[in-house]
């Protein structure tokens, strides 16, 4: 008996050909699996069609139409099971939502998720149902968001999920953030951005990768039980530069510094391994060093306290405050213009006021009634 060639691929097929406004309906002959599927199961489903594309179906309920939800952007979330198991919401609003489950040990299931990842796109077909009859009343293809398809590659590949942090609704003044505090030291860790953009290959993408692993960092300081990194009031900074070298085409750096009233230069400080451990997934982590954020022009974006997170609402007090301290201690050399200053008179300062004209006020100073 012949051996099968580990270099023969699997071929699958499918019979599913999509609905058309010419055929709506769906048939027994070409759509047993969906029918049966919403007969039984649920309100969501998934399939390979006949042209090789990747198709959900969505059952509406009753009252509802696919115009009602052609012009709602849909909200994508993603839970892991057990068992190599995955689901995938489509969320509307906050009652209408579908769920579609995915196991990888199923061949179709695994090369579904490879499609979606490779093409960035997924047909929804909106399905109504009359007298037991199933018909199509809308079609729209979408593009999937970028996290979304960074998050199922990352499950493919079989590396863990990217975790999001719970911010509070209310942002923390800057007014929490005194001399000393901006004074002080933290760690910093410093990423090559500019081979981050070249490996990921547009500005968007890129963007969006490097902030989910930035939310996963702070997800995972929110959630640790650490009683040094409990006690503390974590500040997180976050600031670019820009490496020129002589003959070299210039870097752009993307730095993320941590400090607190616990965190030290100790390179066991319970905090500093945290996001050490999780921003190593990006081979573009360059350089982990003790510094000031305000020497490198760090902009302090979010404070964990208590496993509360809150994001900080910037005053122009603040950006003069920074400035000052900028050109006191850490001014490089003369007529250097820091970020801090750029935002204060580029943006703050020089912002036009508004001015309103009151007839009824320049009537009354008139003498007028």
């Amino acid at each position: 008996m012949k051996g099968i060639d580990k270099n023969d691929r699997i071929k699958i097929y499918t019979l599913n050909v999509p609905p058309t406004p010419d055929k709506p309906f769906l048939t027994l002959e070409r759509h047993r699996e969906i029918i049966s599927y919403f007969k039984e199961k649920g309100d969501a489903y998934y399939t390979l069609n006949s042209y090789g594309e990747v198709d959900f179906y969505l059952l509406e309920e009753d009252g509802n139409t696919s115009d009602d939800l052609a012009d709602v952007a849909e909200q994508f979330r993603l839970r892991l099971q057990k068992n190599k198991g995955l689901d995938v919401e489509i969320k509307y609003n906050d009652e209408l939502f579908y769920l579609f489950s995915f196991n990888l040990n199923k061949v179709m299931d695994k090369h579904i998720l490879e499609w979606l990842v490779k093409e960035e796109r997924v047909n929804i077909y909106y399905l109504a149902c009359f007298e037991q009859e199933y018909f199509c009343t809308g079609l729209k293809t979408i593009a999937l968001p970028q996290g979304l398809i960074y998050d199922l590659a990352r499950f493919l590949q079989g590396k863990r999920f990217l975790m999001m942090p719970t911010f509070l609704d209310k942002k923390s003044s800057d007014r929490e953030l005194t001399k000393a505090r901006l004074l002080q030291e933290s760690w910093g860790f410093y990423l090559d951005y500019s081979s981050l953009l070249q490996r990921i290959g547009s500005v968007a993408a890129t963007e969006e990768i490097l902030s989910r692993h930035i939310f996963d960092c702070i997800a995972k300081l929110q959630g640790s039980r650490s009683k040094q990194i409990e006690e503390d009031e974590l500040i997180l900074w976050i600031g670019r530069k820009v490496e020129a070298i002589d003959n070299e085409q210039p870097k752009e750096y993307y730095s993320f510094f941590l400090s607190g009233e616990r965190v030290n230069p100790n390179k066991r400080n319970p905090a500093k391994v945290i996001v050490e451990k999780a921003l190593r997934e990006l081979p573009e982590l360059k350089q982990i060093k003790w510094v000031s954020p305000l020497a490198e022009e760090g902009i302090p974006f979010a404070v964990i306290s208590l496993h509360q997170v809150s994001r900080f609402k910037l005053t122009p007090g603040f950006f003069s405050a920074s400035d000052q301290l900028y050109r006191e201690k850490y001014l490089p050399y003369r007529n250097y213009i820091n970020n801090y200053h750029k935002i204060v008179h580029d943006h703050l300062l020089l912002t036009p006021k508004t001015n309103i004209y009151s007839f009824i006020k320049k009537h009354k100073e008139k003498g007028g009634h």
